[in-house]
């Protein structure tokens, strides 16, 4: 409910997909498909951009079943959206007036995930989601963005950090798009590791 509405309250529903999401499901080249799919199983830090409704996070929900079952995964969202696999060891928690998105974050250092899932990234948690992919936590998020150059200036803002320790810690920022038709594709890949992209 939406007690600031001025006409009344006011009622916002986010719906989920009934279908499964999968890499085919999104336009891109041979060659970008190799690059994402090779990035998840060697475990390196990626960013989803794009612009709301875009498909952000029907992208992270395809990219779940690539990472390998052997991994312990901490994933944190507020709310749920991702869907995760019926196999892998993941470990899901949810954010509660008690504990924002930021303590989980530190919280998950002492789980010893091998990778930290978070749904979306739009505050100061972004600073310790990049402490943690630049000390050995493969890292995984979404973040509102037009392209992948706003997409890693919005997080550094986020994050109040230099842009150093953006570039340490993420490997890919990948951008989603929304094609006139309806259909979402894969318009960006920004490597800021050497052997990211090859």
């Amino acid at each position: 409910m939406l007690p600031q509405a001025s006409a009344g309250p006011g009622l916002v529903l986010r719906t989920h997909h009934h279908r499964e999401w999968s890499l085919d499901r999104f336009e891109m080249t041979d060659e970008q498909r190799g690059i994402i799919t090779r990035a998840v199983i060697e475990q390196r830090t990626l960013i989803v951009s794009g612009i709301m409704g875009c498909g952000k996070t029907s992208f992270i929900n395809a990219l779940l079943p690539l990472i390998p079952e052997r991994e312990r995964i901490l994933l944190i969202e507020d709310p749920p959206e991702l869907r995760l696999p019926d196999t892998g060891n993941f470990i899901r928690r949810r954010v509660t007036p008690d504990m924002d998105l930021r303590q989980h974050v530190i919280a998950a250092l002492r789980a010893a995930a091998d990778r930290i899932l978070i749904g979306e990234v739009r505050g100061p948690e972004a600073a310790d989601f990049l402490e943690a992919a630049s000390t050995g936590h493969a890292g995984l998020c979404s973040i509102h963005a037009g392209d992948t150059a706003e997409a890693l200036k919005r997080l550094q803002r986020l994050a109040k950090c230099d842009r150093e320790l953006v570039q340490e810690a993420v490997d890919l920022v990948i951008q989603i798009q929304r094609m006139p038709n309806g259909q979402r594709a894969v318009s960006q890949i920004q490597a800021l590791k050497e052997g990211a992209a090859l």
